[in-house]
């Protein structure tokens, strides 16, 4: 009998001063834990931009757009958890669905301190060792979610309502061809104003934005069986051609090599 597959979960603990070229924009298809513990630097996710403080946790969904706004020169140190959702435990599977997007953990918080007991482990385990420990992290933030709710966090410096609306379409539709018209066509909007508003707040193009979720989509149709022919055929791509090109541009590597994991 051959070993159930391992769910996928990794944890890191790093140090930097951040650019905006490193910390780029972009999405997965995997949820993502970041715990902010020192730095100045604001966050996108999706249509909301968070001032960040010290603890701050982020809980960000698959498919999500997000990226770090460094505001200046300042080491930016954080605590980054990514994990499929088969990590997640069935019982907990609603929680995931419903956690707030950021709550603030303060000095002395249990989950706080048991992100710095991962951290020190992180320097003598092993590989599988600090996955197990990984797991246990992540089912320890979804209790503390499920019976702690978030209190409110007014540090958002810029949400777009509208704008939210479009990507939470675009999120629930990854399989459709949208173009900016039809988007604008649906929500009473302007093309212009579609254009303009993926471009100041995003940081990039309508096409760009809905060519990434597509894909996103396609490569879970690909991991749960079925054929990258057909996942382009699904996701309304012209020719295998374009699905493939852009398929290596997003994911850095090929379809078949996500068919064969």
């Amino acid at each position: 009998m051959k070993p159930s597959k391992k769910p996928f979960c990794i944890f890191g603990h790093a140090i930097d001063v951040p650019t905006r070229e490193a910390h780029h924009r972009h999405m997965h298809n995997e949820y993502e834990i970041l715990l902010f513990l020192k730095g100045s630097a604001q966050y996108r996710i999706e249509g909301t931009t968070y001032n960040l403080i010290p603890g701050d946790l982020l809980f960000i969904r698959p498919r999500t757009f997000h990226y770090l706004i460094p505001q200046d020169n300042t080491e930016y140190e954080r605590c980054v958890v990514q994990f499929s959702e088969d990590t997640i435990p069935d019982e907990l599977g609603d929680v995931a669905q419903t956690a707030a997007e950021i709550r603030n953990l303060p000095k002395g918080d249990p989950l706080r301190r048991t992100f710095d007991r991962v951290c020190e482990a992180e320097a003598f385990v092993t590989e599988d060792e600090l996955a197990l420990l990984t797991r246990c992290l992540i089912v320890e933030a979804l209790i503390s979610m499920k019976y702690s709710p978030a209190a409110p966090v007014n540090r958002a410096v810029q949400r777009n309502d509208a704008l939210t609306d479009i990507l939470r379409y675009i999120d629930e539709h990854p399989s459709e061809p949208l173009r900016a018209q039809a988007l604008a066509d649906r929500f009473f909007v302007s093309r212009s104003w579609v254009e303009h508003v993926f471009r100041e707040q995003l940081g990039i193009t309508v096409r760009q934005y809905v060519s990434k979720k597509r894909i996103l989509y396609a490569q879970g149709l690909i991991k749960n069986g079925l054929s990258p022919t057909l996942a382009a055929e699904h996701c309304h791509f012209d020719n295998y051609t374009t699905f493939y090109r852009n398929y290596r541009k997003i994911l850095k590597r090929s379809p078949e090599e996500d068919a064969r994991r």
